[in-house]
């Protein structure tokens, strides 16, 4: 599995079980190549075998979950996540999933989801980003910038979380200057990162230093030619040039 030879290992499953009829485990793991192969009733039916052998097997409702929103089906995939995280309160990937979905449709309690992930994990940079931009989604500058902070703090190389408060100064609070060193901050961390350098680009346009933006804007389009936003923001910047 871990080699992607997903051909053999199903074997090998296959083979465990029909000497062990009942073993947890590799039901759980046939089934995941079930979904993974998008055969969603085989992996339903080992499921449900599993839950008869078990019915407090948090990781069966978390892939019925899976099952569920693969298919459209938000309501019973919010469900069974939910009962993922009553039959394990300290389910961590239960929590995150609970938080996605909710955000997704709206629901005000995607933030207490996230919240309880990261009270289950609270160096965990995927639950503080997912609450930061939620946050964010819902006009809490405040909340947010601390949450990307927090993020730096625990993984340096983490350019989104700086990209991101860029882009709060920028398009939210017009303050430039702070958003282009967040955006250098981002760039920083990832050399190739063309939506930074634009940002970035539009910060200095606006500050009107023509000339650093032009330098972003090409940079931009050096690393992605198909940048149609950075091209305009270009030739915008060469008329006011000339």
């Amino acid at each position: 599995y871990l080699l992607n030879e997903f051909e053999p290992c199903i074997k090998h499953l296959d083979v465990c079980i029909k000497y062990s009829p009942n073993h947890i485990p590799c039901k759980l793991r046939r089934s995941e190549l079930y979904i993974h192969l998008n055969q969603y009733e085989l992996a339903f039916n080992l499921l449900n075998d599993a839950l008869k052998i078990d019915d407090q097997l948090h990781e069966v409702y978390w892939m019925k979950g899976q099952i569920y929103s693969e298919i459209g089906d938000v309501e019973k995939a919010l469900s069974s996540y939910q009962t993922a995280v009553e039959v394990n309160p300290n389910f961590f990937d239960g929590y995150i999933k609970l938080g996605i979905a909710n955000a997704a449709l709206g629901n005000a309690i995607a933030e207490e989801y996230y919240k309880a992930a990261i009270t289950i994990r609270p160096k965990s940079v995927e639950a503080k980003y997912n609450l930061a931009m939620y946050l964010q989604e819902k006009a809490d500058y405040i909340g947010s910038l601390s949450l990307y902070e927090e993020i730096l703090e625990l993984d340096s190389t983490n350019a989104s979380a700086a990209f991101n408060s860029g882009y709060i100064h920028l398009e939210y609070k017009q303050d430039y200057l702070t958003a282009e060193k967040w955006f250098t901050e981002a760039i920083d961390r990832l050399p190739y990162y063309h939506h930074a350098f634009f940002n970035r680009g539009l910060c200095r346009e606006s500050m009107e230093d023509l000339d650093g933006a032009l330098q972003d804007y090409n940079e931009a389009l050096r690393l992605e030619p198909t940048f149609d936003a950075a091209a305009i923001a270009k030739g915008r910047v060469l008329d006011s040039k000339n």
